[in-house]
C-alpha cells in the first residue's frame, strides 16, 4: 500500500513536472515572438494584456508546482515516521 502512494505521488510530480516544461517552452517561444515595447499608449494596453495573461497562467503553474511539492514533502516525512515507528515495535 505504501509503495503504491509513494508511486503515486511520484507520478503526479512527474506529470506535473512535464507539464510545467511544456508550459515553460511555449512561454519562452510567446516571449520571444513578442514586440519591442511599443511608444502608443493603446499598443502598450494591448502589449500589457498579453504579459498579463502569461503571468495568470505563470502563478497557476507555479503554484500548482509548489503545492505539489509540498504534498510530496510532506508524504516523505509521513513514511519516514511510519518506518521509525515501525523499527521501534520490532
Amino acid at each position: 500500500m505504501t509503495f503504491l502512494c509513494r508511486e503515486e505521488q511520484s507520478d503526479k510530480f512527474d506529470q506535473c513536472k512535464a507539464s510545467v516544461l511544456r508550459w515553460l517552452g511555449s512561454t519562452e517561444a510567446r516571449l520571444d515572438d513578442l514586440e519591442p515595447v511599443a511608444i502608443d499608449i493603446e499598443i502598450i494596453e494591448k502589449q500589457i494584456e498579453e504579459i498579463e495573461v502569461i503571468n495568470v497562467v505563470f502563478c497557476f503553474i507555479s503554484n500548482k508546482y509548489l503545492i505539489l511539492g509540498l504534498q510530496r514533502s510532506v508524504l516523505k516525512s509521513m513514511y519516514t515516521i511510519l518506518a521509525k515507528i515501525r523499527k521501534s515495535d520490532l
